[in-house]
């Protein structure tokens, strides 16, 4: 769950229970790339859902494991004010029974206030201090973002073939997710690093006649298409983006 981020981690997750042999019936927001569907059905008890907070579809659900990417007001067509907004993933976190578990992005002070107090396991994820998941070393080569996490131990390295640095965190709330399954590092590698993204979330699409590529995006909140830009320019350096 969560505001921003959620289909690309939702996806990562499943790509690597897929890989760890846990055959999950995996559910997506988008086309997996890799999947060309939007959804995977396994035959396990494992199921990895993309939950939308649009009209409060968060009632349905009963996680024993709860991710929350980013809380940032939106769907005012349904949530009056951020309070409101904020409220339903409250509701939503309480939800989690006391031997489940909360993987949330600390860095965002809303997620933070929202999973603070509960007494349940709250595994933390950001950059700054004080996460139990902290983002560290991170970097670029061929085509890959590269980050290690700091947690008990160093952990690392993983890559992945998706650019902008909000899919590092995407990928490390992955990563924790897996861990607290017991998944093997070299699964989450691998699995990490064979995710090939979903439609529409940064998708090349090809190369015009005049030597322009396409990139289809559905960033339509602010703060996405600020982290879509940023990744952009990350990715194609001091080329045009029209």
């Amino acid at each position: 769950s969560g505001t921003h981020g959620k289909t690309t981690t939702t996806a990562m997750i499943g790509c690597i229970l897929e890989e760890a042999g846990m055959d999950p019936t995996v559910i997506v927001g988008a086309q997996v790339l890799g999947w060309g569907s939007n959804a995977f059905v396994g035959h396990s008890d494992w199921v990895v859902l993309e939950a939308d907070e649009y009209q409060n579809k968060f009632q349905y659900y009963n996680p024993e494991i709860l991710v929350i990417t980013s809380i940032d007001w939106d769907h005012p067509d349904c949530f009056t004010d951020p309070e409101s907004y904020r409220e339903v993933f409250r509701r939503f976190a309480e939800r989690v029974p006391k031997d489940g578990s909360i993987v949330a992005y600390a860095d965002d002070v809303d997620v933070w206030e929202v999973v603070q107090r509960l007494p349940v396991n709250v595994i933390t994820y950001g950059r700054r201090h004080h996460r139990r998941r902290r983002i560290i070393e991170e970097s670029e080569h061929d085509g890959l973002q590269r980050f290690w996490i700091e947690a008990e131990t160093r952990l690392g390295p993983f890559d992945i073939g998706v650019s902008g640095v909000h899919n590092v965190s995407n990928a490390t709330a992955a990563v924790s997710v897996a861990l607290q399954l017991g998944i093997s590092l070299e699964a989450i590698r691998k699995g990490l690093k064979k995710f090939q993204g979903t439609e529409r979330r940064m998708q090349l699409i090809g190369t015009m006649s005049c030597g322009a590529t396409v990139i289809d995006d559905y960033a339509h909140h602010p703060v996405e298409v600020a982290a879509t830009l940023a990744g952009l320019r990350q990715r194609f350096g001091k080329k045009a983006i029209h």
